[in-house]
């Protein structure tokens, strides 16, 4: 895995992993950051604890790593809560000593000379359940970090100078400027859907196609497209880039079904 920029150079960057042509964050703090500084929202990934696929050698080595220091865990906190109760149960001896004998006392009986205390160690029960887990925000043991240069073509980032993405990247830009948060556009049919606000308080006013102006755009598609966002109340935006690198923007709307 491969990153994006030099963190430990300038701690204020964020790194920012590569694999595949795919770009990861694997830091709590910094994923925060990203949305609320910079209105960029990613997509959580991972497998279910019910249905693991984590099947790569590596990271099941990591897997068999972590579940020998949980046993470790297990065992230090065992420790710790044994000498906690045997700290308890010395500075409660003498009142319980004190609340027994008075009880004798009360009753008549004669008061025995004091006990030793029993092992605290023998009878102390602590569930593994109740251990205390410190859940990973990010890899703990991360792999050796190399810089790319995001302009370059690369295995890992293959993307530079490809015409599809170098217009996408244009339009995603345009409306970041504007002030708008962008997301995949998938499931709506699109390339972006555009919100007003963080997605999280509204829902997205505009699903954008990205396309080149020399490229023809079939009627069929046309109608499709204004029909589809009519469907789930959306403004279909067709994005396309001038020669001089601005952004162009045409809203569609399909009237038919108003």
């Amino acid at each position: 895995m491969r990153t994006f920029g030099s963190a430990d150079t300038n701690p204020s960057m964020i790194r920012i992993h590569i694999l595949e042509g795919k770009a990861f964050v694997w830091n709590c703090a910094d994923a925060r950051r990203i949305r609320e500084e910079h209105r960029i929202v990613g997509s959580l990934v991972g497998a279910l604890a019910r249905k693991p696929r984590q099947n790569d050698p590596s990271v099941l080595k990591e897997v068999a790593v972590y579940q020998k220091e949980l046993e470790e865990s297990y065992w230090e906190q065992l420790k710790l809560a044994t000498e906690q109760r045997k700290i308890t149960l010395d500075t409660l001896a003498e009142r319980i000593a004190q609340g027994r004998a008075k009880k004798k006392r009360q009753k008549g009986e004669k008061e025995a000379p004091p006990s030793k205390p029993a092992d605290s160690n023998s009878d102390i029960v602590f569930p593994r359940e109740s251990m205390m887990i410190q859940l990973a925000t990010e890899r703990k043991r991360p792999g050796q970090a190399e810089v790319v240069d995001w302009r370059v073509p690369s295995p890992d980032w293959p993307y530079a100078g490809q015409q599809d993405h170098e217009t996408r990247y244009c339009i995603f830009k345009s409306l970041w400027e504007q002030g708008y948060y962008v997301t995949s556009g998938g499931k709506f049919g699109g390339d972006f859907l555009v919100y007003p606000g963080d997605p999280m308080r509204f829902h997205a006013h505009y699903v954008a196609i990205c396309t080149s102006k020399e490229e023809p755009f079939s009627l069929c598609d046309i109608i499709s497209a204004g029909r589809l966002g009519t469907n789930v109340k959306k403004t279909v935006l067709l994005c396309s880039v001038d020669q001089d690198g601005t952004a162009v923007f045409t809203s569609l709307q399909w009237s038919g079904m108003q």
